[in-house]
């Protein structure tokens, strides 16, 4: 049985503050500058490829100097070993069905002499962290031919929406290894010739909206060629997972912290200008947002079909209008925070790598009814009560990238000359005298033996250790990921905690970063500042949860485990500023 751990969260319910609401924009797509369009017609075109400006460096990598070269918009050659050659790729629309061919009417170049030029790396994962190894391919590099031994390479035919389309490589630069030198071109001009196919010039085709267009004009090189190229639009494409959304207008608005917020129809009427409150239906409210994690990088990874409604709470008071004072109340959440692993049954955290908050859109007339809050019943108390939760805390701080490259970002840097680092955690419900479980991961940029000395409110309580890499050979750094768990009882105290690194190196030149840290503690089940947020783990039978520290008898208890379906809980006991309910 997969178990899932349960999320509540309790308070009395305040007004919070929303950006401005905007109208959704989309942003333009860009161009190939360095391709230009010579000629075309029915059955071609000619395209002059031509580099805006030359990037040429020579580094020194493990004692070899080595040549790299560039120019705005290309794409370097993949393979691995082999020269890193700059490519201008261009997409070009063909008719359904052509086969092309190409020829080369005009080449320009000049030659590099006396340099040896950078292979592509080769991709190496030690300890969780990415580095490059410079290998040389003995067959391109100790031999005689050229490289690449094609200037063009024309891909097979793919589908673009209503485009066959093919994809244009062209190298800017070939390697001649005898002779240790570097043809660099400066303008290839290429015929391409189309064969076969349907031209469907004088063809009426389907409309497209403004935002497809400029999608196909930033996209496609011939662009004008290839609008009488398109295949027709059959009835039937629109998506019937967007027809109830046509027609809407959406307000955009940010959230970066988590709780529940309220929208009351005042503060509508005074950020949006051109709405009319006595036109919006309660019933049409809607609200959407995709839960702020990231999507999955593997193409084939589940994600979500398009926008995804949350459910909301919408108080109108029961007339059937959306007056000054009436409301909608939903909850609201960043892009960082925990989820709970049921195979390991721990919390883990996660961060958006991209961005900082969270994205969700309002809409207040649509045609279809809008999603609201389902009731969940309290259980009958009894038993002891529970009064503490798991305490979580996490820092994770994208800074650095040492590699200046890929998904290898770390938080605060330590070095010798710049050993120590302070974090200030705010723990108000922390219970004092009982034990603390901390994860760390540090990251060594250089070898040798890397310490850090850990204090918490100025206590030590452990030492972590561990022997950074050398780079091999072609290696330019050759970076050591480490893990370390410790527990330790008595550190925390209600309120501000201090956690401070101290960092050691047996030579002078040693470099490390803290990557992130997670802590796990009591805390007692009481409000602050009248709301808080916890998780009940997944346990078996009926407990019962008793909060307190709220300022009013006036409490709402939320079960928010799945951020597009939470529920209102009702049936919990109040009194005393507290409340006390029973779930499983």
């Amino acid at each position: 049985m997969v178990m899932r751990c349960k999320y509540f969260h309790a308070a009395v319910i305040l007004m919070f503050s929303l950006l401005a609401a905007t109208q959704v924009a989309l942003p333009a797509a860009g161009s190939n500058h360095a391709a230009r369009i010579l000629q075309r017609d029915a059955r071609g075109l000619t395209i002059a490829f031509t580099p805006q400006r030359w990037y040429v460096e020579t580094e020194d990598f493990a004692g070899q100097e080595l040549t790299r070269i560039d120019f705005p918009g290309a794409i370097l050659a993949e393979e691995e070993g082999k020269p890193q050659i700059p490519y201008h790729v261009a997409t070009v629309a063909i008719p359904w069905g052509a086969t092309v061919s190409y020829r080369i009417v005009a080449a320009r170049s000049e030659p590099l002499a006396n340099v040896r030029i950078v292979p592509f790396p080769r991709h190496k994962k030690l300890d969780d962290a990415h580095v490059d190894e410079f290998v040389f391919d003995g067959a391109v590099y100790g031999g005689s031919q050229v490289f690449p031994g094609e200037l063009v390479q024309i891909s097979p035919a793919a589908t673009f929406r209503d485009h066959q389309i093919i994809q244009v490589r062209v190298a800017g630069a070939q390697y001649q290894p005898q002779q240790r030198q570097i043809l660099k071109y400066d303008r290839i001009v290429l015929r391409l010739d189309f064969a076969g196919g349907r031209v469907l010039s004088g063809t009426k085709q389907s409309a497209h909206s403004s935002a497809e267009e400029e999608l196909y004009r930033g996209a496609i090189l011939n662009y004008e060629q290839s609008r009488d190229w398109r295949k027709p639009v059959t009835a039937g494409r629109k998506l019937s997972r967007l027809s109830s959304l046509q027609g809407t207008t959406f307000y955009r608005f940010k959230i970066r912290q988590e709780g529940m917020y309220k929208i009351d129809g005042r503060f509508l009427e005074s950020n949006i200008s051109s709405l009319d409150l006595s036109q919006v239906d309660p019933t049409r409210i809607r609200l959407f947002n995709n839960g702020g994690r990231e999507l999955l990088r593997h193409i084939d990874a589940a994600r979500p079909d398009g926008l995804t409604e949350n459910a909301i709470l919408v108080v109108d008071g029961g007339d059937g209008r959306f007056d000054l004072d009436d409301f909608i109340l939903f909850y609201g959440r960043g892009v960082e925070g925990w989820e709970f692993d049921p195979d390991q049954r721990r919390f883990v955290h996660y961060i958006n790598h991209y961005d900082f908050d969270n994205l969700y859109w309002l809409s207040l007339d649509g045609s279809v009814a809008g999603k609201r809050m389902q009731i969940a019943t309290s259980g009958q108390p009894g038993g002891a009560v529970v009064e503490e939760y798991q305490g979580l805390a996490f820092v994770e701080e994208e800074r650095s990238n040492p590699l200046n490259s890929g998904l290898n970002w770390f938080g605060e840097q330590f070095s010798v000359t710049d050993p120590n680092a302070t974090v200030n955690l705010d723990l108000p419900n922390a219970i004092a005298n009982r034990q603390t479980d901390f994860n760390f991961r540090f990251a060594a940029l250089n070898s040798g033996t890397h310490g850090f000395v850990l204090q918490m409110n100025n206590v030590e309580f452990a030492n972590a250790t561990f022997n950074g890499n050398a780079p091999s050979q072609g290696q330019y750094v050759n970076m050591r990921i480490q893990n370390f768990q410790f527990d330790a009882t008595g550190l925390l105290t209600p309120g501000t905690n201090t956690l401070q690194f101290r960092y050691t190196h047996n030579a002078s030149f040693g470099q490390a970063f803290l990557d992130w840290f997670e802590m796990f503690y009591p805390a007692q089940l009481r409000a602050v500042e009248d709301e808080l947020f916890f998780y009940a783990v997944p346990d078996s039978g009926l407990r019962t949860y008793g909060i307190s520290n709220f300022s009013s008898q006036g409490i709402q208890l939320f079960d928010i485990t799945d951020y597009a379906d939470v529920k209102q809980f009702t049936g919990a006991t109040v009194a005393n500023n507290s409340i006390t309910f029973a779930d499983v």
